[in-house]
């Protein structure tokens, strides 16, 4: 687990699982509008993780945000 991931980890716990998911919700618009910059997608990737890692396994939510990432 990265250093960002336990960060938020820590922070989120506090959260409820709506507010958790508006959040992954605006980092897959942030991906939208960053598609090129592959530093930064990567970096969305370590947050998406520690929202999923405060909210339990959720496949399609993976899914979604996987075909976000890679589409060009």
């Amino acid at each position: 687990m990265t250093l960002i991931q336990k960060k938020l980890i820590r922070k989120l716990k506090n959260l409820s699982e709506q507010s958790i998911l508006e959040i992954i919700d605006f980092t897959d618009f942030l991906v939208l509008k960053n598609k090129r910059q592959s530093r930064f997608k990567e970096s969305l990737k370590e947050i998406k993780q520690g929202f999923v890692s405060v909210i339990g396994d959720k496949n399609d939510l993976d899914e979604h945000f996987n075909s976000l990432l890679s589409e060009k």
